[in-house]
This record gives C-alpha cells, sequence and structure tokens, in this order.
C-alpha cells in the first residue's frame, strides 16, 4: 500500500443550504464558513458550490508536499489512470476526461493540460444554467451564482458581499478575486454590458456553446487550434475601460 497505491482524496461539491439554509445558519451563529475564502455553497455556479480539494499520494510517483493551481477536474481521473494502466482511450471513451499524469508527475508546467471547465447546476432544463472557466476567469451566464438558496444579508455583511448581480451575467478573475467580490461587469447599469466587455463575453459565451454542442471539449480529440481557444486578454479589456463599479 505504502509503495505501489495511488490514493485520490476529494469530494462532491460545497456545503449544504438547501436545509434551513444550514451553511449560512452555521456561519452566522459560530463563525465558521465551510467554503472556507469561496463564495457560494452546494448547487451554485460560485467557486464554493464546485470547488474542492484534491489531494492525490503516490509514493515514489508524485512529490511530496506540493500545491497545485492547476486547472483540473474529477472527469480527469479517467483519463489520467487509463494512462497509468496503459489502456488507449478511444473516441467513445470519457471524451470530456483530460491525462493529468504528467502534471501529477511533476513533468508538466503548472499550467497543467486544462484551459476549460464548464459548470452546471439542476437538472430542470427550464432552471439550468451554466458557467464558463477559462484559465483565471470564470463568466457566469445567469444574472447570479446563487441557484437554490441566497444568503442572508447578515451572511453578506459578515463577510464582505454585496449585491453584485447583473442582467446579463458575472465576470470574476480568480487570480484576484479567488472570493468573487468583485463583478468585472459593472453594476452601475445592470442591464447592458459597457462596449470594452463585450468582445470578452461574446468570446466565452462562443467558448460555452462549443463545448456544449461538440462531442466532447478535450484535446486529444480536438485540434490544437480549438484546444488552446486563446480568450481575450483580460488586461486588453481593463486598460480600455472608462468606468466605474
Amino acid at each position: 500500500f505504502t509503495q505501489n497505491t495511488l490514493v485520490v482524496f476529494t469530494s462532491d461539491n460545497g456545503p449544504e443550504t438547501l436545509t434551513s439554509k444550514l451553511a449560512y445558519v452555521r456561519a452566522t451563529r459560530y463563525g465558521h464558513w465551510s467554503s472556507g475564502i469561496l463564495r457560494g455553497a452546494k448547487r451554485d455556479l460560485y467557486e464554493g458550490g464546485h470547488r474542492v480539494p484534491m489531494i492525490f499520494k503516490w509514493p515514489g510517483i508524485i512529490p511530496e508536499g506540493k500545491t497545485i493551481s492547476a486547472l483540473i477536474s474529477q472527469i480527469d481521473i479517467f483519463a489520467t489512470v487509463a494512462a497509468i494502466v496503459g489502456y488507449e482511450l478511444t473516441s467513445e471513451d470519457a471524451e470530456d476526461s483530460y491525462n493529468q499524469l504528467p502534471l501529477l508527475s511533476g513533468n508538466y508546467d503548472e499550467k497543467g493540460t486544462r484551459d476549460t471547465i464548464i459548470y452546471n447546476t439542476n437538472e430542470v432544463p427550464i432552471n439550468r444554467v451554466y458557467a464558463v472557466r477559462h484559465k483565471e476567469l470564470v463568466y457566469i451566464t445567469s444574472k447570479t451564482g446563487y441557484t437554490w438558496i441566497t444568503p442572508p444579508q447578515t451572511w453578506n455583511n459578515e463577510y464582505g458581499y454585496r449585491d453584485d448581480w447583473h442582467n446579463q451575467g458575472q465576470l470574476y478573475n480568480l487570480t484576484s478575486d479567488v472570493g468573487q467580490r468583485r463583478n468585472i461587469i459593472p453594476i452601475n447599469n445592470r442591464y447592458q454590458i459597457p462596449p470594452p466587455l463585450r468582445p470578452l463575453i461574446k468570446q466565452l459565451k462562443a467558448l460555452l456553446t462549443k463545448i456544449r454542442t461538440s462531442k466532447s471539449d478535450s484535446p486529444r480529440l480536438l485540434p490544437m487550434c480549438l484546444a488552446k481557444t486563446r480568450i481575450m486578454e483580460l488586461d486588453e479589456v481593463i486598460n480600455r475601460c472608462k468606468y466605474s463599479t
């Protein structure tokens, strides 16, 4: 077990809130917010709904004590384990799964093989909402990332959140704002996207549509030019924006 066994420790989603706003009540009563520095909880499109711990241990293969910030998904375990055992995946096998073995074994830069991941919640089609994470950006297509439970104002006050909904969605830079406290889409006009941001939002929407409608977003099944889609750099947009939030 200590020499040739791969151990993976992870979780499925953020903390529960559906029963009497459980996580929010615990936070306001006892000062413990189960999502830590993240916003949102189970079922939400914010990072607190989907970002979870993921720990790998494999003596002699995976370096010990190293923290990696690369984007990785639990669905990548399939292709990663297939690579470990030498199984060649066909185009019909786990088409959304990325092989993360080079990243885990320290033979790849910390950007990893995945640039993009899709968040979605609620299987009822009329209520189904999506977000697309591409590199450091996450764009939520609905006006808020809360899907079932809206936190009480006491929680917002305690943890420094404001009402930042926007009818055209929400955009966050997770490098500088992992807690998602600043919607880059200005809320001084909650119904229109300012012109400098429109090309970026259009690209992120197109990327979301491409992945949802194509067979997969896996680099082994897409041409490299599509697998490494370049999204307009955020600095290009911000440097041209002359608005305040």
